[in-house]
C-alpha cells in the first residue's frame, strides 16, 4: 500500500523470488493510491482493490490494464476505500455454479458489496443486516459452492454467506480454546478440497469445510387421513445429503 504498487513474487526452491512490479502512484488507469487487496480469477486476470482511489482495477495476466469500476461516487457501484477482494469467474473449474462475481469489503470494513465481472452492482451487506451495531470485516474467501466466508475481527468470528450475501452461519468467539478466535484477519480456502486457513492475531488455524445441522425442531402434526405425523425442521450450513431415522423408544 505504501509504495502504491503490486509486487509479483514466485516460489522457487522454497524461497520467494522477486519477479516484477505493477503500477505506480496516481489516479490514472494502471496507477494506484494505497492498494490494499488483490485477487485472481481462473484465467489469471488480476483484480486490485485500489483503496485510495475508491475503485477496483482489473489487469490481464501479464499486467496490462483492462478496466476499472467503482470510481464514480454518484454511481450505484461506488465504493468507499475498498479493502479485501475475492473473485470467481464462470470458467473456474472448482466452482459448482459460478456465474461470475466480485466481492469487495469497503466502508471502513463495515460493508460487503457484490458486483459482476464488469462492475455492475448486484447487492450488499452491512452490520444492520446482521442485527449488529458494527462489524469489522477483515478478509473474505469463496468455497466450492461460492459461499462467502468472512472474518469479523470485532466479534472474533467467521461468518458464512451464500453467493447472494444471505447469512448462512457464524462460528467462533473471543478466546484461545477450541472453537475460539483471536482477532481473525486473513482467510483462504482451497476450493477443490475444502481446507480453510484463518490468520489470527498471533497464530493461525487450520479448518475444514463441513456440514452442520442447526436449529432442529420436532413437532407432531395431525393429518386427517394418515393420523399423527412427525415434522422435522432444521437448517444445514452446507449442501449435504441428510438421512433421518425415526425410532420408537
Amino acid at each position: 500500500s505504501g509504495n502504491n504498487r503490486l509486487v509479483l513474487l514466485q516460489m522457487q526452491e522454497n524461497a520467494l523470488h522477486w519477479v516484477q512490479v505493477l503500477g505506480e502512484g496516481g489516479d490514472a488507469p494502471g496507477q494506484f493510491h494505497e492498494p490494499s487487496g488483490v485477487a485472481m480469477d481462473s484465467q489469471g486476470r488480476i483484480y486490485v482493490a485500489d483503496s485510495g482511489n475508491n475503485r477496483v482495477q482489473v489487469f490481464s495476466p501479464d499486467g496490462v490494464f483492462v478496466r476499472t469500476f467503482g470510481g464514480n461516487p454518484n454511481a450505484n457501484n461506488s465504493m468507499a476505500r475498498p479493502g479485501a477482494i475475492a473473485v470467481v469467474d464462470p470458467d473456474e473449474p472448482y466452482a459448482a455454479e459460478a456465474d461470475g462475481s466480485v466481492y469487495v469489503i469497503d466502508q471502513d470494513r463495515g460493508r460487503i458489496q457484490r458486483f459482476n465481472l464488469q462492475g455492475q452492482f448486484l447487492g450488499q451487506l452491512t452490520a444492520a443486516d446482521l442485527g449488529r451495531a458494527s462489524v469489522h470485516f477483515d478478509s473474505l474467501a469463496l468455497d466450492y459452492f461460492d459461499n462467502v466466508w468472512v472474518t469479523d475481527r470485532e466479534a472474533c468470528q467467521i461468518l458464512k454467506f451464500d453467493q447472494h450475501l444471505q447469512w448462512v452461519d457464524s462460528w467462533g468467539k473471543p478466546g484461545d480454546e477450541d472453537g475460539c478466535l483471536d482477532g481473525p484477519r486473513g482467510i483462504a480456502i482451497v476450493r477443490h478440497y475444502g481446507q480453510v486457513l484463518v490468520l489470527e492475531r498471533q497464530s493461525a488455524q487450520y479448518l475444514w469445510v463441513g456440514s452442520d445441522i442447526r436449529d432442529i425442531k420436532f413437532s407432531p402434526q395431525l393429518d386427517p387421513d394418515r393420523g399423527l405425523l412427525a415434522r422435522l425442521d432444521y437448517r444445514v450450513t452446507e449442501r449435504a445429503w441428510v438421512d433421518a431415522w425415526v425410532e420408537d423408544p
